[in-house]
């Protein structure tokens, strides 16, 4: 059930939505001059905002009308409530802007994950509608749990690339300038009427390698070396396996897999 029980009109003629203990979190008087002022808390280097509590909507238009650099993840307590919101005019209007995206606490760590990318959008920033986590003091501690974890995750993998990424791409671009050298592969004849597939571990193969075997012939396939073993017990066969980290035990993950049926494969 929705934390929310109707929609009344504000003294300045704007819908906004009820409480079920007939609280309302935006000003029942004049709530675009209450979102006004809340605006002013976000930070002019930010470009990803977390905003708890969606409420009427009124925070969300006001930044989406004043920042147009700015990401915003705006979430409710749950995809009920966000249906009863849906049907206020002023949500359904913002809902269509690519710059916003609604989510509950459920799904507030994928979200995140999915959505925030360091390298592009800078500091993250959180705002709370303070009338919403009143209401809500039960999902909060979850809340900030959630937004730490997924915070943590993307700090951790971002500084690998940070570190590493300039290296990658260097050696990447040496390889490239080199590789007219390689014989093997000069005269290796690609097929140009298929569509190249790089395959690697993880779980988006689990999804798609019913679909993979399917339209195997319509792919040139190039597997890592950890996907090397997934694609064969599948009976899949790729054209190509690179071996990404040039160590020893990389080499574990295909010497054993090298079989007959493997002959024609570009290692």
């Amino acid at each position: 059930n929705s934390i929310y029980s109707q929609i009344i009109e504000s003294k300045t003629g704007l819908q906004l939505p009820l409480l079920q203990n007939g609280k309302s979190i935006d000003s029942r008087y004049d709530p675009k001059k209450e979102s006004l002022r809340l605006f002013e808390e976000i930070k002019a280097d930010t470009h990803f905002l977390i905003v708890i509590g969606i409420a009427g909507g009124f925070l969300l238009e006001t930044i989406l009308e004043k920042r147009k650099d700015i990401f915003i993840l705006a979430l409710e307590k749950s995809q009920a409530d966000i249906a009863f919101l849906q049907e206020l005019p002023l949500i359904k209007k913002i809902s269509e802007n690519k710059n916003l995206c609604f989510c509950t606490r459920e799904n507030l760590e994928t979200k995140i994950l999915e959505l925030y990318v360091p390298a592009f959008y800078g500091n993250l920033q959180v705002i709370e509608l303070r009338g919403w986590t009143l209401e809500n003091k039960d999902c909060i501690a979850d809340i900030n749990s959630a937004i730490n974890k997924a915070c943590g995750l993307v700090s951790a993998d971002f500084s690998v690339q940070s570190h590493f990424g300039k290296l990658w791409n260097h050696n990447i671009l040496s390889n490239l300038s080199n590789i007219h050298k390689i014989s093997l592969v000069q005269n290796y004849n690609l097929p140009l009427d298929k569509k190249a597939l790089i395959v690697a571990a993880g779980p988006s193969l689990d999804d798609t390698i019913k679909t993979i075997q399917k339209e195997v012939q319509d792919y040139y396939i190039i597997a890592t070396d950890t996907a090397l073993s997934i694609l064969s017990s599948s009976g899949i066969i790729p054209q190509a396996v690179i071996s990404l980290d040039g160590q020893n035990i990389s080499s574990a993950h295909f010497l054993h897999n090298k079989s007959s049926d493997l002959s024609n494969t570009l290692f």
